[in-house]
């Protein structure tokens, strides 16, 4: 055993055992029971068994068995890259090519309409907020702005007012401009979590207490040239190498 604690809470007295084990493995159910049997013969009311590699299924079945005096608990350090609930991560870098596109404008006049490109690559378009700008790169830049990037079809919709496009007569007004792209996409790094300082949890991941405890990112983008990976080949990759 490795701290005793004795006090009164409320009046009632309260006696923590607490057996911290270093061992290179999960502790086993041999383990708990050793326990089990030192809070027996100490007479504590609670005890709280530590391991550094956490525990295996049948330990803590066993310390489910014993019930809640039994505490089991687990310490992770700045050499593990998370220490409860699991945090999604998130791709830091993408690239979108070989883009394939379909556009719908909103016009004036009927008249009007057959004077607009029909290829979305040369919409040419200006709005009163962001000046003059080609409609398919700023579609593809919203498209790299958003969080979800495993869509296969992404649509974007632009209705800045004053929007307009050029067309063989000059500047037409619009109300709104739509694109549906489908674009290959590739990708390069990933952000973890990742922790500085100690902390304690129980098995479900609750913090119990911690010491200096830092949480941040960690980019994980190297040198390597970037991969073209289709949608399900980017989420096989991302599940592969982060949970």
């Amino acid at each position: 055993m490795d701290v005793y604690i004795e006090g009164r809470v409320a009046g009632i007295r309260l006696d923590i055992a607490i057996d911290c084990k270093h061992y290179g493995r999960a502790l086993h159910v041999g383990d708990v029971d050793a326990f089990i049997g030192l809070m027996d013969d100490i007479g504590c009311s609670k005890g709280v068994l530590v391991g550094l590699n956490g525990f295996g299924e049948g330990a803590v079945r066993r310390a489910v068995e014993y019930g809640p005096r039994l505490q089991l608990a687990r310490i992770f350090s700045a050499e593990h890259a998370e220490f409860s609930a699991p945090v999604p991560t998130k791709i830091i870098k993408m690239e979108v090519y070989d883009c394939k596109a379909r556009g719908s404008l909103v016009n004036g006049p009927a008249a009007h309409r057959g004077t607009f490109p029909q290829d979305p690559q040369e919409w040419r378009c200006r709005a009163p907020s962001t000046g003059e700008f080609m409609a398919m790169d700023r579609a593809k830049s919203v498209v790299l702005e958003r969080s979800n990037w495993f869509n296969e079809v992404d649509v974007v919709t632009f209705d800045d007012d004053g929007l307009e496009i050029v067309t063989t007569a000059g500047w037409e007004n619009l109300a709104s401009i739509t694109i549906e792209l489908q674009c290959k996409k590739r990708f390069k790094g990933m952000r973890v979590p990742f922790v500085e300082g100690v902390a304690l949890v129980d098995q479900e991941g609750k913090l119990l207490a911690q010491e200096g405890l830092l949480s941040r990112w960690i980019d994980t983008v190297d040198d390597a040239e970037w991969v073209p990976l289709s949608v399900d080949e980017a989420k096989r990759w991302r599940d592969d190498h982060f949970e």
